[in-house]
């Protein structure tokens, strides 16, 4: 079975696609598997938001932005819960070519990020996480670069 998880980097991770190596990751809990339109929407977006949130204190301290992939892999075994209907695993071997998106904080947001990381902290729990296709990956790294 397939499900779809998240994965959690720096901006400056992400620069390196396709090698990147995320150290935990993110999936809706079984029980939701049954579940179709806004619901599974809903169980989706938590999910993606536990990984955005997990990298939020390293990503203000090190003043930079979140990118959270997302990707259709096979069940993963060893998780815990994180919470709610949540499921947090250490990705044993990430593949690339099973990302289908990625969600980044605002680009346009991440030039107020600074040296200040309580600052940062409040600009990233204010910043919207805009969705990318894989395909809009080498623009997205150019356009972090600016």
């Amino acid at each position: 079975m397939s499900v779809r998880a998240y994965f959690p980097l720096t901006v400056s991770e992400f620069r390196a696609w396709p090698n990147v190596t995320p150290s935990i990751a993110f999936t809706p809990h079984p029980r939701t598997h049954g579940l179709k339109g806004d619901a599974l929407d809903e169980v989706e977006w938590l999910a993606m938001s536990y990984a955005a949130a997990a990298l939020e204190e390293h990503a203000a301290q090190a003043g930079e932005g979140r990118v959270v992939l997302a990707a259709d892999i096979p069940a993963p075994k060893n998780t815990t819960d994180a919470g709610g209907n949540v499921l947090a695993f250490e990705p044993a071997q990430f593949d690339p070519s099973k990302v289908v998106s990625a969600h980044i904080d605002d680009p346009d947001e991440l030039s107020r990020l600074g040296s200040d990381a309580q600052a940062n902290l409040s600009i990233l729990r204010d910043t919207s996480l805009v969705w990318y296709d894989a395909s809009e990956f080498r623009e997205l790294i150019e356009l972090t670069l600016k």
